[in-house]
């Protein structure tokens, strides 16, 4: 390619990037006068959009979806020659950059709601909105009840008046600013300062009854208001009983609160909840004076610093919306209820990752330029809140919180694309992320990091050189993850353990380090720093008793315990390689397999290895008498071959009970000549 043809193609490329990144309209601030009926379940009344042009154009094109347009003003002159579909309405209308109008639809109708989720809703006598639509596009719904470009990228500021009868409240974003009594109706103004997208607009109407506090925030007071059908204080309090604690977390983490107010609203809505801007709309079961949803209620707080205060700027980057809200359903847990809940959350959401969000999502899925159709999925919340985890242990606590700070800080009220988050978080951490992003972001499937050797050389009386090789496997992908940071534990017993840092590249990474003790045992990733396609746990044995592996799928109940041991269950969440074995004669499950670690040789215990509906469709279609057929594979390394060892089928057919565990790998197999007649 010529040296001319490349400045073309650049800037071909910028002009369409510079387009794209702007609409031709900047909508400033709204004004929304509406009245609401909810027994003829029907709107009626007028938006006013100031509206600034952001370069020329001779057309003005708004979307407002199913609701009859009576009129339109511009500067309170009449528009004759608009035109109205379902979805938009238009009109010719030539505007110079930066010049500025005033436009005013008078419009009723019955609002709309998407097929699947959000839109509009009355139910129950409440009239409310969920501001995205699951099976709409766009997706963001504000056009549902008022006209908008109802763009992510198109920021403004809002004041509602909304009409009721005078036994109900409109409830709307920020703060409220007087209600007045006009004939039998209440006029309800609420006033939000700070701008957000459409999507993020609200409206509750209904018999509300209000319950609220002050919370102390770090840099002011801020009003605390939940919105419920009936005064009940008790349950309020009794679910809500954490706000104020999670609030300080998510301030000493994220930066100080960024709105007015902290508002929930109860909705008679049967599934899901939805961030609005200060006025969170949640589910009614959701409120029940128990903390059965306090992750739901956390998870939607958060998202007023990640999708609120900084929105994603497309679809293609709701990873920096959903992944990160779904992270601090963990997240807050860790600082509430300590470190233990924390790993078990973190785990827990990593174990339904693996299992279940590629079949949710038709396939694996790369987080970053997520399809439409998944923009919603699993893939985005459950991996995302993966990729979160291990974004944080790749940089490292102690630069990663205040690079997060400091990028919500510097793109405060706009928006962002991950390209945003990752040259900010560079430019702040100076660490390159390009493998992380280029892999963790727009890769599918997972990893899978194992020791594939060890070398021990004695180098003087108290040195030892480790020589680890590190095999990386994929799932989902055939593009190796590259600078990987990976710790691995060198361990002998609890007095001798030293934890040290890797960078995985590539299939293989060899890797030496100098220690003061002979380890008798290496294995990665210690504290689950790296959620890739396993989870593991372990304990330090040291009394006989029940051993419970919760996300590992195997139990072990010692027996006896002459000197405390090291124990650790690892499941591989993908099918062994080497298997060696007659696939003629033996079926070997594929979908996972377990790897025990321990300082002990000989375990004196009886380990359980369950089975699931997890396990691949071959097994899944066994029936009773074919699962006498079932046995347990073992082998000592991934270079031995598998044996098949001594093993019993629960009476309850649950699980396989073996005796005598050893460190090794452990699958489940089909003897495929076993006869069950």
């Amino acid at each position: 390619m010529s040296i001319r043809q490349i400045i073309l193609t650049f800037l071909a490329l910028f002009l369409t990037s510079f387009i794209y990144s702007q609409d031709s309209l900047d909508i400033i601030h709204y004004n929304i006068n509406l009245q609401v009926n909810t027994d003829s379940k029907s709107i009626s009344g007028h938006t006013t959009l100031s509206i600034k042009a952001n370069y020329s154009t001779n057309k003005i094109q708004l979307y407002l979806l199913g609701l009859h347009i009576d009129s339109i003003l511009i500067n309170n002159h009449q528009v004759k020659d608009f035109t109205q579909n379902e979805q938009t309405f238009s009109f010719p209308r030539h505007l110079n950059k930066n010049d500025t109008i005033k436009l005013t639809v008078f419009y009723h109708g019955h609002p709309h709601s998407d097929p699947q989720w959000g839109g509009f809703y009355f139910r129950h006598g409440y009239a409310y909105n969920y501001g995205i639509g699951m099976d709409s596009n766009p997706l963001s719904m504000g056009r549902a009840w008022f006209p908008t470009d109802d763009s992510f990228r198109d920021k403004a500021l809002f004041d509602f008046y909304i009409t009721t009868d005078k036994k109900q409240k409109a409830v709307c974003n920020g703060l409220l600013q007087d209600s007045t009594i006009k004939n039998d109706h209440i006029i309800w103004h609420w006033h939000l300062d700070k701008p957000i997208p459409p999507y993020l607009a609200d409206i509750a109407v209904g018999k509300y009854k209000k319950i609220s506090w002050i919370y102390h925030g770090i840099d002011k007071n801020i009003p605390v208001q939940i919105y419920i059908f009936s005064y009940e204080p008790d349950t309020i309090i009794k679910t809500f009983v954490h706000l104020n604690q999670v609030m300080r977390i998510y301030e000493n983490l994220f930066g100080p609160y960024p709105w007015g107010r902290i508002g929930y609203i109860q909705t008679p809505m049967t599934g899901g909840a939805m961030e609005h801007a200060t006025n969170i709309s949640l589910p009614f079961y959701a409120i029940n004076g128990t903390l059965e949803y306090e992750d739901l209620i956390y998870h939607e707080l958060s998202h007023s610093w990640f999708g609120d205060y900084v929105t994603c700027s497309t679809p293609k980057d709701m990873w920096l919306n959903e992944g990160w809200a779904s992270y601090c359903e963990s997240l807050y847990k860790q600082f509430l209820y300590g470190q233990k809940d924390f790993e078990n959350s973190v785990l827990y959401n990593h174990l339904i990752t693996l299992n279940f969000a590629h079949k949710e999502d038709n396939g694996y899925r790369a987080i970053g330029n997520i399809d439409l159709a998944h923009t919603y999925g699993s893939t985005i919340y459950k991996k995302g809140a993966d990729v979160v985890h291990n974004l944080r242990y790749q940089i490292g606590d102690s630069l990663f919180w205040p690079a997060v700070r400091h990028y919500l800080k510097a793109y405060a009220w706009t928006n962002a694309t991950i390209t945003d988050f990752r040259t900010y978080l560079q430019h702040y951490t100076h660490q390159n992320l390009k493998n992380f992003f280029d892999f963790w972001i727009y890769t599918p499937g997972f990893p899978l990091f194992s020791i594939d050797s060890t070398a021990i050389t004695k180098i003087s009386s108290h040195k030892y050189k480790v020589i680890v090789t590190i095999k990386q496997r994929l799932i989902g992908t055939k593009k190796y993850l590259r600078g990987q940071r990976i710790q691995i534990e060198l361990l002998s017993d609890k007095k001798h353990s030293t934890t040290r840092q890797t960078f995985c590249s590539g299939r293989l990474t060899i890797d030496t380090f100098i220690v003061n003790f002979r380890p008798r045992l290496v294995f990665i990733d210690p504290y689950d720093h790296l959620l890739d396609a396993s989870t593991d746990q372990y304990y330090w044995v040291d009394t006989a008793g029940q051993y419970i592996f919760d996300y590992e799928l195997m139990d072990i109940k010692v027996n006896q315990v002459k000197t405390p041991y090291f124990l650790r269950v690892k499941t591989n969440w993908i099918a062994p390689l080497q298997t060696l074995i007659d696939s003629s004669k033996y079926l070997l499950n594929s979908t996972y397999y377990w790897t025990i670690f321990s300082t002990q040789k000989n375990i004196n215990a009886h380990a359980k290895l369950y089975l699931s509906s997890l396990m691949d469709i071959n097994f899944k279609t066994l029936n009773e008498k074919q699962l006498k057929g079932l046995k347990v594979f073992y082998r000592p390394s991934s270079r031995n071959k598998w044996q098949i060892i001594d093993s019993q089928l629960s009476s309850d057919e649950q699980y396989m009970m073996i005796s005598s565990p050893r460190p090794g790998d452990y699958i489940i197999g089909y003897d495929r000549t076993y006869k069950t007649n």
